[in-house]
Protein backbone atom coordinates (compact mmCIF):
# COMPACT_ATOMS: atom_id res chain seq x y z
CA UNK A 1 0.00 0.00 0.00
CA UNK A 2 1.37 3.42 -0.97
CA UNK A 3 2.04 5.77 1.92
CA UNK A 4 0.52 9.25 1.90
CA UNK A 5 3.28 11.83 1.43
CA UNK A 6 2.78 15.37 2.67
CA UNK A 7 4.92 18.08 1.06
CA UNK A 8 4.60 21.48 2.69
CA UNK A 9 4.98 24.84 0.96
CA UNK A 10 8.28 25.58 -0.76
CA UNK A 11 10.74 27.29 1.57
CA UNK A 12 11.33 30.94 0.72
CA UNK A 13 14.91 31.67 -0.29
CA UNK A 14 17.23 33.53 2.07
CA UNK A 15 17.69 36.83 0.24
CA UNK A 16 20.46 38.48 2.29
CA UNK A 17 23.39 36.07 2.42
CA UNK A 18 25.54 38.62 4.25
CA UNK A 19 23.42 37.95 7.34
CA UNK A 20 24.42 34.28 7.41
CA UNK A 21 27.36 33.96 9.82
CA UNK A 22 30.71 32.71 8.58
CA UNK A 23 30.91 28.93 8.82
CA UNK A 24 32.06 27.76 12.23
CA UNK A 25 34.87 25.60 10.88
CA UNK A 26 35.97 24.69 14.39
CA UNK A 27 33.14 22.12 14.33
CA UNK A 28 35.37 19.84 12.24
CA UNK A 29 39.04 18.91 12.42
CA UNK A 30 40.66 20.98 9.70
CA UNK A 31 44.11 19.69 10.57
CA UNK A 32 42.82 16.30 9.41
CA UNK A 33 41.13 17.67 6.26
CA UNK A 34 44.34 19.45 5.28
CA UNK A 35 46.02 16.06 4.97
CA UNK A 36 43.98 15.49 1.82
CA UNK A 37 43.24 17.29 -1.42
CA UNK A 38 39.84 18.66 -2.25
CA UNK A 39 38.22 18.20 -5.67
CA UNK A 40 40.26 21.07 -7.11
CA UNK A 41 43.31 18.79 -6.67
CA UNK A 42 45.01 21.13 -4.17
CA UNK A 43 45.99 20.83 -0.52
CA UNK A 44 45.37 23.39 2.25
CA UNK A 45 42.35 24.96 0.60
CA UNK A 46 39.40 26.71 2.22
CA UNK A 47 36.13 26.15 0.32
CA UNK A 48 33.66 29.03 0.15
CA UNK A 49 30.09 29.54 -1.02
CA UNK A 50 29.44 33.15 -2.06
CA UNK A 51 26.25 32.78 -4.11
CA UNK A 52 23.16 30.60 -4.13
CA UNK A 53 20.60 29.76 -6.73
CA UNK A 54 20.67 29.81 -10.50
CA UNK A 55 18.47 31.78 -12.91
CA UNK A 56 19.04 29.19 -15.63
CA UNK A 57 16.80 26.15 -16.02
CA UNK A 58 19.09 23.43 -17.38
CA UNK A 59 17.07 20.25 -17.79
CA UNK A 60 19.63 17.95 -16.16
CA UNK A 61 19.68 19.88 -12.85
CA UNK A 62 17.47 19.33 -9.81
CA UNK A 63 15.01 22.18 -9.24
CA UNK A 64 15.15 22.15 -5.42
CA UNK A 65 17.53 25.10 -5.25
CA UNK A 66 16.47 28.74 -5.62
CA UNK A 67 15.82 29.88 -9.17
CA UNK A 68 16.69 33.40 -8.07
CA UNK A 69 20.41 34.11 -7.94
CA UNK A 70 21.40 35.65 -4.61
CA UNK A 71 24.90 36.68 -3.64
CA UNK A 72 27.11 37.85 -0.83
CA UNK A 73 28.52 41.33 -1.31
CA UNK A 74 32.15 41.70 -2.32
CA UNK A 75 32.84 43.28 1.08
CA UNK A 76 31.40 40.29 2.93
CA UNK A 77 33.36 37.79 0.83
CA UNK A 78 36.57 39.76 1.33
CA UNK A 79 36.04 39.85 5.08
CA UNK A 80 35.94 36.05 5.21
CA UNK A 81 38.89 35.68 2.83
CA UNK A 82 40.96 38.07 4.94
CA UNK A 83 39.99 36.22 8.12
CA UNK A 84 41.63 33.04 6.84
CA UNK A 85 44.38 34.83 4.92
CA UNK A 86 45.55 36.31 8.22
CA UNK A 87 45.61 32.75 9.60
CA UNK A 88 47.97 31.69 6.82
CA UNK A 89 45.56 30.41 4.16
CA UNK A 90 46.60 31.17 0.58
CA UNK A 91 44.15 28.99 -1.35
CA UNK A 92 40.40 29.45 -1.71
CA UNK A 93 38.00 27.21 -3.63
CA UNK A 94 34.75 28.87 -4.67
CA UNK A 95 32.01 26.26 -4.89
CA UNK A 96 29.41 28.54 -6.48
CA UNK A 97 27.50 27.47 -9.57
CA UNK A 98 27.96 30.86 -11.30
CA UNK A 99 30.25 33.23 -9.39
CA UNK A 100 30.60 35.47 -12.45
CA UNK A 101 26.87 36.05 -13.00
CA UNK A 102 26.90 39.29 -11.00
CA UNK A 103 29.71 40.97 -12.89
CA UNK A 104 29.80 44.22 -10.93
CA UNK A 105 30.04 42.49 -7.55
CA UNK A 106 32.60 39.90 -8.64
CA UNK A 107 34.75 42.55 -10.35
CA UNK A 108 34.76 44.55 -7.13
CA UNK A 109 36.00 41.47 -5.29
CA UNK A 110 38.86 40.92 -7.75
CA UNK A 111 39.80 44.59 -7.85
CA UNK A 112 40.08 44.78 -4.07
CA UNK A 113 42.21 41.62 -3.96
CA UNK A 114 44.58 43.28 -6.44
CA UNK A 115 44.51 46.71 -4.77
CA UNK A 116 45.27 45.31 -1.32
CA UNK A 117 47.94 42.97 -2.68
CA UNK A 118 46.34 39.86 -1.19
CA UNK A 119 48.46 37.02 -2.52
CA UNK A 120 46.10 34.07 -2.92
CA UNK A 121 45.14 31.33 -5.34
CA UNK A 122 41.48 31.21 -6.36
CA UNK A 123 39.87 28.06 -7.76
CA UNK A 124 36.38 27.56 -9.16
CA UNK A 125 35.57 23.94 -8.48
CA UNK A 126 32.18 23.99 -10.20
CA UNK A 127 33.27 26.37 -12.92
CA UNK A 128 32.04 29.69 -14.28
CA UNK A 129 29.54 30.46 -17.03
CA UNK A 130 31.81 30.64 -20.05
CA UNK A 131 29.67 32.56 -22.52
CA UNK A 132 29.19 35.62 -20.28
CA UNK A 133 32.94 36.18 -19.89
CA UNK A 134 35.04 38.51 -21.99
CA UNK A 135 38.76 39.17 -22.29
CA UNK A 136 38.82 42.03 -19.78
CA UNK A 137 37.06 39.96 -17.16
CA UNK A 138 39.38 36.99 -17.72
CA UNK A 139 42.39 39.31 -17.37
CA UNK A 140 41.02 40.58 -14.07
CA UNK A 141 40.39 37.06 -12.75
CA UNK A 142 43.92 35.98 -13.51
CA UNK A 143 45.49 39.15 -12.12
CA UNK A 144 43.62 38.56 -8.84
CA UNK A 145 45.14 35.09 -8.52
CA UNK A 146 42.67 32.75 -10.21
CA UNK A 147 44.53 29.54 -10.98
CA UNK A 148 41.79 27.01 -11.84
CA UNK A 149 38.92 27.85 -14.20
CA UNK A 150 36.52 25.18 -15.47
CA UNK A 151 33.74 26.04 -17.91
CA UNK A 152 30.81 23.90 -19.05
CA UNK A 153 29.90 23.15 -22.65
CA UNK A 154 27.72 20.06 -22.15
CA UNK A 155 26.96 19.78 -25.89
CA UNK A 156 28.09 21.59 -29.04
CA UNK A 157 24.76 20.93 -30.73
CA UNK A 158 22.58 24.08 -30.98
CA UNK A 159 19.50 21.86 -31.16
CA UNK A 160 20.39 20.04 -27.94
CA UNK A 161 21.39 23.29 -26.24
CA UNK A 162 17.84 24.47 -26.82
CA UNK A 163 16.29 21.15 -25.82
CA UNK A 164 18.14 20.98 -22.49
CA UNK A 165 17.43 24.68 -21.90
CA UNK A 166 21.06 25.61 -21.32
CA UNK A 167 21.01 27.97 -24.33
CA UNK A 168 24.75 28.50 -24.28
CA UNK A 169 26.34 30.86 -26.77
CA UNK A 170 28.69 28.21 -28.11
CA UNK A 171 30.80 30.57 -30.24
CA UNK A 172 31.33 32.95 -27.31
CA UNK A 173 32.39 30.09 -25.05
CA UNK A 174 34.88 28.96 -27.68
CA UNK A 175 36.28 32.48 -28.00
CA UNK A 176 36.72 32.92 -24.24
CA UNK A 177 38.17 29.49 -23.61
CA UNK A 178 40.61 29.83 -26.49
CA UNK A 179 41.73 33.21 -25.15
CA UNK A 180 42.25 31.79 -21.66
CA UNK A 181 44.26 28.80 -22.89
CA UNK A 182 46.42 30.79 -25.29
CA UNK A 183 47.17 33.84 -23.13
CA UNK A 184 47.30 32.19 -19.70
CA UNK A 185 48.73 28.67 -20.05
CA UNK A 186 49.64 28.82 -16.35
CA UNK A 187 45.94 28.83 -15.41
CA UNK A 188 44.59 25.30 -15.12
CA UNK A 189 41.67 25.24 -17.55
CA UNK A 190 38.95 22.62 -17.71
CA UNK A 191 35.90 22.02 -19.88
CA UNK A 192 32.93 19.88 -18.84
CA UNK A 193 31.00 18.14 -21.60
CA UNK A 194 28.54 15.25 -21.93
CA UNK A 195 27.18 12.79 -24.45
CA UNK A 196 24.07 10.64 -24.30
CA UNK A 197 21.22 13.17 -24.32
CA UNK A 198 17.81 11.83 -25.40
CA UNK A 199 17.48 12.03 -29.21
CA UNK A 200 21.19 12.94 -29.59
CA UNK A 201 22.56 11.77 -32.93
CA UNK A 202 26.01 10.38 -33.53
CA UNK A 203 26.81 13.48 -35.59
CA UNK A 204 25.87 15.73 -32.66
CA UNK A 205 28.01 13.75 -30.24
CA UNK A 206 30.94 13.94 -32.64
CA UNK A 207 30.48 17.72 -32.94
CA UNK A 208 30.90 18.02 -29.17
CA UNK A 209 34.19 16.12 -29.29
CA UNK A 210 35.35 18.22 -32.22
CA UNK A 211 34.59 21.39 -30.26
CA UNK A 212 36.81 20.20 -27.41
CA UNK A 213 39.58 19.09 -29.74
CA UNK A 214 39.58 22.51 -31.42
CA UNK A 215 40.87 24.07 -28.18
CA UNK A 216 44.41 22.78 -28.16
CA UNK A 217 45.69 23.47 -24.68
CA UNK A 218 42.99 22.48 -22.22
CA UNK A 219 44.50 21.11 -19.04
CA UNK A 220 41.74 18.85 -17.76
CA UNK A 221 38.83 18.34 -20.19
CA UNK A 222 36.23 16.24 -18.41
CA UNK A 223 34.18 13.80 -20.47
CA UNK A 224 30.90 12.71 -18.84
CA UNK A 225 28.10 10.38 -19.78
CA UNK A 226 24.68 11.90 -19.15
CA UNK A 227 22.97 10.26 -16.19
CA UNK A 228 19.29 11.18 -15.99
CA UNK A 229 18.07 11.85 -12.46
CA UNK A 230 14.52 11.51 -11.22
CA UNK A 231 12.72 14.76 -10.55
CA UNK A 232 14.52 16.69 -13.29
CA UNK A 233 13.18 18.13 -16.53
CA UNK A 234 15.59 15.76 -18.28
CA UNK A 235 13.58 12.84 -16.92
CA UNK A 236 10.42 14.28 -18.54
CA UNK A 237 12.27 14.79 -21.84
CA UNK A 238 13.51 11.21 -21.74
CA UNK A 239 10.05 9.78 -21.01
CA UNK A 240 8.54 11.84 -23.84
CA UNK A 241 11.12 10.25 -26.12
CA UNK A 242 10.33 6.68 -25.19
CA UNK A 243 12.68 5.97 -22.29
CA UNK A 244 10.80 4.24 -19.50
CA UNK A 245 10.89 5.42 -15.87
CA UNK A 246 12.18 1.95 -14.92
CA UNK A 247 15.18 2.27 -17.24
CA UNK A 248 15.88 5.78 -15.92
CA UNK A 249 15.80 4.56 -12.33
CA UNK A 250 18.04 1.60 -13.10
CA UNK A 251 20.54 3.78 -14.96
CA UNK A 252 20.52 6.41 -12.20
CA UNK A 253 21.25 3.75 -9.60
CA UNK A 254 23.83 1.68 -11.47
CA UNK A 255 25.59 3.95 -13.98
CA UNK A 256 28.95 5.58 -13.41
CA UNK A 257 30.52 8.62 -15.02
CA UNK A 258 32.46 6.35 -17.37
CA UNK A 259 30.01 3.54 -18.17
CA UNK A 260 27.30 4.05 -20.78
CA UNK A 261 23.84 4.19 -19.17
CA UNK A 262 20.90 2.23 -20.55
CA UNK A 263 19.32 5.56 -21.50
CA UNK A 264 21.87 6.24 -24.29
CA UNK A 265 20.11 7.03 -27.60
CA UNK A 266 22.69 5.67 -30.05
CA UNK A 267 21.58 2.72 -32.18
CA UNK A 268 25.14 1.49 -32.61
CA UNK A 269 25.96 0.07 -29.20
CA UNK A 270 29.69 0.47 -29.81
CA UNK A 271 29.48 4.11 -30.89
CA UNK A 272 29.80 5.72 -27.45
CA UNK A 273 32.79 3.59 -26.51
CA UNK A 274 34.53 4.24 -29.82
CA UNK A 275 33.94 7.98 -29.45
CA UNK A 276 35.46 7.96 -25.99
CA UNK A 277 38.44 5.95 -27.25
CA UNK A 278 38.94 8.46 -30.06
CA UNK A 279 38.94 11.38 -27.65
CA UNK A 280 41.38 9.79 -25.22
CA UNK A 281 43.73 8.62 -27.93
CA UNK A 282 43.88 11.77 -30.07
CA UNK A 283 43.41 14.52 -27.49
CA UNK A 284 43.73 13.35 -23.92
CA UNK A 285 46.93 11.37 -24.52
CA UNK A 286 48.42 13.86 -26.98
CA UNK A 287 52.05 14.29 -25.99
CA UNK A 288 52.35 17.87 -27.24
CA UNK A 289 49.30 18.95 -25.25
CA UNK A 290 50.55 17.30 -22.09
CA UNK A 291 54.00 18.87 -22.31
CA UNK A 292 52.49 22.30 -22.96
CA UNK A 293 50.07 22.26 -20.03
CA UNK A 294 52.60 20.81 -17.58
CA UNK A 295 54.66 23.98 -17.87
CA UNK A 296 51.69 26.00 -16.64
CA UNK A 297 50.64 23.56 -13.94
CA UNK A 298 54.07 23.73 -12.33
CA UNK A 299 53.39 27.40 -11.45
CA UNK A 300 50.23 26.51 -9.54
CA UNK A 301 51.01 23.17 -7.92
CA UNK A 302 53.57 21.47 -5.78
CA UNK A 303 55.35 18.45 -7.23
CA UNK A 304 53.33 16.16 -4.97
CA UNK A 305 50.04 17.66 -6.15
CA UNK A 306 50.97 17.33 -9.81
CA UNK A 307 52.14 13.74 -9.42
CA UNK A 308 48.91 12.79 -7.67
CA UNK A 309 46.83 14.59 -10.28
CA UNK A 310 48.50 12.72 -13.15
CA UNK A 311 48.18 9.46 -11.26
CA UNK A 312 44.46 10.13 -10.96
CA UNK A 313 43.90 11.20 -14.54
CA UNK A 314 46.08 8.63 -16.32
CA UNK A 315 46.23 5.69 -13.94
CA UNK A 316 49.96 6.14 -13.43
CA UNK A 317 51.65 5.05 -10.22
CA UNK A 318 54.34 7.74 -10.20
CA UNK A 319 56.05 9.04 -7.07
CA UNK A 320 58.14 11.79 -8.71
CA UNK A 321 57.67 14.26 -11.54
CA UNK A 322 60.38 12.68 -13.70
CA UNK A 323 58.40 9.45 -13.72
CA UNK A 324 55.50 11.33 -15.34
CA UNK A 325 57.86 12.65 -18.02
CA UNK A 326 59.16 9.13 -18.59
CA UNK A 327 55.60 7.81 -18.92
CA UNK A 328 54.86 10.25 -21.75
CA UNK A 329 58.39 10.11 -23.22
CA UNK A 330 58.86 13.84 -22.67
CA UNK A 331 62.54 14.97 -22.57
CA UNK A 332 63.59 16.02 -19.08
CA UNK A 333 65.88 18.67 -20.57
CA UNK A 334 62.77 20.69 -21.44
CA UNK A 335 62.21 21.27 -17.71
CA UNK A 336 65.73 21.94 -16.44
CA UNK A 337 65.02 25.50 -15.31
CA UNK A 338 61.41 24.92 -14.27
CA UNK A 339 60.37 24.80 -10.63
CA UNK A 340 57.21 23.83 -8.82
CA UNK A 341 55.31 25.85 -6.26
CA UNK A 342 57.13 25.07 -3.02
CA UNK A 343 55.57 23.29 -0.05
CA UNK A 344 56.55 26.28 2.08
CA UNK A 345 54.33 28.57 -0.02
CA UNK A 346 51.20 26.60 0.84
CA UNK A 347 52.07 25.56 4.39
CA UNK A 348 49.56 26.43 7.10
CA UNK A 349 50.54 26.18 10.75
CA UNK A 350 48.22 25.64 13.75
CA UNK A 351 45.09 26.37 11.73
CA UNK A 352 42.80 24.28 13.92
CA UNK A 353 43.97 26.12 17.03
CA UNK A 354 43.43 29.47 15.30
CA UNK A 355 39.87 28.75 14.21
CA UNK A 356 38.97 27.31 17.60
CA UNK A 357 40.26 30.45 19.28
CA UNK A 358 38.32 32.62 16.85
CA UNK A 359 34.97 30.83 16.82
CA UNK A 360 34.93 29.89 20.48
CA UNK A 361 35.89 33.25 21.96
CA UNK A 362 32.22 33.85 22.76
CA UNK A 363 31.43 30.20 23.33
CA UNK A 364 28.30 29.36 25.28
CA UNK A 365 28.82 26.07 27.07
CA UNK A 366 26.25 23.35 26.58
CA UNK A 367 24.03 22.30 29.44
CA UNK A 368 20.92 20.26 28.66
CA UNK A 369 19.69 21.45 25.26
CA UNK A 370 18.71 19.46 22.17
CA UNK A 371 21.51 17.22 20.91
CA UNK A 372 21.81 17.13 17.12
CA UNK A 373 24.05 14.80 15.10
CA UNK A 374 24.56 15.94 11.50
CA UNK A 375 26.14 13.38 9.18
CA UNK A 376 27.51 14.01 5.69
CA UNK A 377 27.05 10.88 3.56
CA UNK A 378 28.85 11.87 0.35
CA UNK A 379 31.79 9.49 0.17
CA UNK A 380 32.05 5.76 -0.40
CA UNK A 381 33.97 3.62 2.06
CA UNK A 382 37.52 2.94 0.95
CA UNK A 383 38.85 -0.57 1.00
CA UNK A 384 42.37 0.63 1.74
CA UNK A 385 42.37 2.09 5.22
CA UNK A 386 43.66 5.67 5.46
CA UNK A 387 44.45 5.94 1.74
CA UNK A 388 46.63 9.03 1.38
CA UNK A 389 45.71 10.08 -2.13
CA UNK A 390 41.94 10.48 -1.87
CA UNK A 391 39.91 13.66 -2.16
CA UNK A 392 37.97 14.96 0.83
CA UNK A 393 35.82 18.09 0.97
CA UNK A 394 34.60 19.49 4.29
CA UNK A 395 30.84 18.89 4.83
CA UNK A 396 29.79 22.35 3.73
CA UNK A 397 26.01 21.88 3.73
CA UNK A 398 25.73 20.64 7.29
CA UNK A 399 28.32 23.19 8.43
CA UNK A 400 25.93 25.91 7.23
CA UNK A 401 23.06 24.36 9.18
CA UNK A 402 25.12 23.78 12.31
CA UNK A 403 26.52 27.32 12.28
CA UNK A 404 23.08 28.84 11.73
CA UNK A 405 21.51 26.85 14.57
CA UNK A 406 24.35 27.70 16.95
CA UNK A 407 24.06 31.38 16.07
CA UNK A 408 20.28 31.51 16.56
CA UNK A 409 19.77 29.11 19.46
CA UNK A 410 23.02 29.38 21.43
CA UNK A 411 22.97 26.94 24.38
CA UNK A 412 19.58 25.48 23.47
CA UNK A 413 21.38 23.08 21.13
CA UNK A 414 24.53 21.03 21.03
CA UNK A 415 25.71 19.90 17.60
CA UNK A 416 28.12 17.20 16.49
CA UNK A 417 29.23 16.72 12.89
CA UNK A 418 30.38 13.46 11.33
CA UNK A 419 31.39 12.57 7.77
CA UNK A 420 31.37 9.18 6.14
CA UNK A 421 34.85 7.82 5.45
CA UNK A 422 36.34 10.46 7.76
CA UNK A 423 34.73 10.00 11.16
CA UNK A 424 33.43 6.49 10.50
CA UNK A 425 34.35 3.89 7.91
CA UNK A 426 31.68 1.24 8.47
CA UNK A 427 28.27 0.88 10.08
CA UNK A 428 29.66 -0.43 13.34
CA UNK A 429 31.69 2.76 13.73
CA UNK A 430 28.61 4.85 12.90
CA UNK A 431 26.63 2.97 15.51
CA UNK A 432 29.38 3.66 18.04
CA UNK A 433 29.29 7.43 17.29
CA UNK A 434 25.52 7.53 17.79
CA UNK A 435 25.71 5.47 21.00
CA UNK A 436 28.41 7.64 22.57
CA UNK A 437 26.87 10.96 21.59
CA UNK A 438 23.24 10.10 22.31
CA UNK A 439 21.53 12.58 19.95
CA UNK A 440 17.87 13.57 20.10
CA UNK A 441 17.72 13.93 16.30
CA UNK A 442 19.97 12.92 13.40
CA UNK A 443 20.34 14.68 10.05
CA UNK A 444 21.73 12.89 6.99
CA UNK A 445 22.95 14.93 4.00
CA UNK A 446 23.72 13.23 0.70
CA UNK A 447 23.78 13.49 -3.08
CA UNK A 448 22.08 11.11 -5.48
CA UNK A 449 25.30 9.30 -6.33
CA UNK A 450 25.61 8.13 -2.73
CA UNK A 451 21.94 7.64 -1.86
CA UNK A 452 22.54 3.95 -1.11
CA UNK A 453 24.98 4.96 1.61
CA UNK A 454 22.37 7.31 3.08
CA UNK A 455 19.73 4.58 3.20
CA UNK A 456 22.23 2.20 4.78
CA UNK A 457 23.06 4.78 7.44
CA UNK A 458 19.36 5.40 8.15
CA UNK A 459 18.77 1.66 8.50
CA UNK A 460 21.71 1.31 10.87
CA UNK A 461 20.36 4.11 13.05
CA UNK A 462 16.77 2.85 13.16
CA UNK A 463 17.73 -0.76 13.77
CA UNK A 464 19.69 0.20 16.85
CA UNK A 465 18.19 3.43 18.19
CA UNK A 466 14.82 5.15 18.58
CA UNK A 467 15.95 8.46 17.06
CA UNK A 468 14.22 10.59 14.39
CA UNK A 469 16.10 10.80 11.07
CA UNK A 470 15.88 13.85 8.78
CA UNK A 471 17.40 13.66 5.27
CA UNK A 472 18.55 16.70 3.28
CA UNK A 473 21.10 17.76 0.72
CA UNK A 474 21.13 17.69 -3.07
CA UNK A 475 19.24 14.38 -3.20
CA UNK A 476 16.28 15.85 -1.29
CA UNK A 477 14.50 16.65 -4.56
CA UNK A 478 13.75 12.91 -4.74
CA UNK A 479 11.72 13.11 -1.52
CA UNK A 480 9.05 10.72 -2.82
CA UNK A 481 11.63 8.01 -3.32
CA UNK A 482 13.42 8.78 -0.04
CA UNK A 483 10.24 8.50 2.00
CA UNK A 484 9.58 5.00 0.71
CA UNK A 485 12.31 4.17 3.22
CA UNK A 486 10.55 3.78 6.57
CA UNK A 487 13.84 4.57 8.30
CA UNK A 488 13.54 8.21 7.18
CA UNK A 489 11.06 10.40 9.05
CA UNK A 490 11.39 13.79 7.32
CA UNK A 491 13.03 15.18 4.18
CA UNK A 492 14.28 18.77 4.32
CA UNK A 493 14.03 19.96 0.72
CA UNK A 494 16.56 22.42 -0.68
CA UNK A 495 18.00 25.30 1.35
CA UNK A 496 18.09 24.09 4.94
CA UNK A 497 19.00 26.75 7.50
CA UNK A 498 15.58 28.26 8.27
CA UNK A 499 13.82 24.91 7.80
CA UNK A 500 16.09 23.29 10.36
CA UNK A 501 15.66 26.23 12.73
CA UNK A 502 11.88 25.81 12.66
CA UNK A 503 12.17 22.03 13.01
CA UNK A 504 14.54 22.31 15.96
CA UNK A 505 12.31 24.85 17.68
CA UNK A 506 9.41 22.44 17.23
CA UNK A 507 11.51 19.64 18.76
CA UNK A 508 12.40 21.82 21.73
CA UNK A 509 8.76 22.79 22.33
CA UNK A 510 7.89 19.08 22.26
CA UNK A 511 10.41 18.15 24.99
CA UNK A 512 13.12 17.26 22.44
CA UNK A 513 10.84 14.75 20.72
CA UNK A 514 9.65 14.64 17.11
CA UNK A 515 6.66 16.99 16.82
CA UNK A 516 3.23 15.78 15.79
CA UNK A 517 2.00 15.79 12.21
CA UNK A 518 -0.10 18.93 12.51
CA UNK A 519 2.95 20.87 13.71
CA UNK A 520 5.06 19.49 10.87
CA UNK A 521 2.46 20.66 8.36
CA UNK A 522 3.13 24.26 9.44
CA UNK A 523 6.85 24.06 8.57
CA UNK A 524 7.74 25.03 5.00
CA UNK A 525 10.29 23.09 2.98
CA UNK A 526 9.74 19.55 4.27
CA UNK A 527 8.05 16.29 3.28
CA UNK A 528 6.98 13.36 5.44
CA UNK A 529 4.57 10.43 5.59
CA UNK A 530 1.17 11.39 6.93
CA UNK A 531 0.19 9.03 9.71
CA UNK A 532 3.47 7.12 9.65
CA UNK A 533 5.83 9.65 11.14
CA UNK A 534 7.23 8.44 14.46
CA UNK A 535 5.43 10.76 16.87
CA UNK A 536 7.01 11.78 20.13
CA UNK A 537 5.83 10.06 23.25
Amino acid sequence: MMCNIVKTNRRETIKDLDKIPFLDRSLIDYDYYFKFRNHTMFYNTIPLFTTRGCPYHCAYCHSIWPQQHVYRTAENILEEVKLYYDMGIKRFAFLDDIFNLNRKNSEKFYETIIKENINIQIMFQNGVRGDILDKDYIDLMVQAGTSYIPMALETASPRLQKMINKNLNIDKLHENLSYLCEKYPEVISSLYFMVGFPTETEEEAISTIEFVESIKWLHTPEYFNLIIYQGTEMEKIAIRNGISPEVILKSMSNSTLDEEPLTFPFRNKDFAKSLRRRFYKHYWMNKDRIEKVIHGEMKQMTEKEMVLMYNDWFGINATKFNEILDYFSIPKDNFINKTFKSEAEIEVNDFQLKIENYFNKHKVYFTNGLKILLIDVTLSFHQVEQEKNRYIIPPMGILFIATYLKDKLKNQVHIKIAKENVDYCNMEELKDIVKKYGPDVIGLSTVTMFKKNMHAAAACIKENFDIPVIVGGAHSGSYLEILQDKNVDIVSIGEGEVTWLELVNAFIKNNNKLPDIETLKTIDGIAFRDGEVMEGK
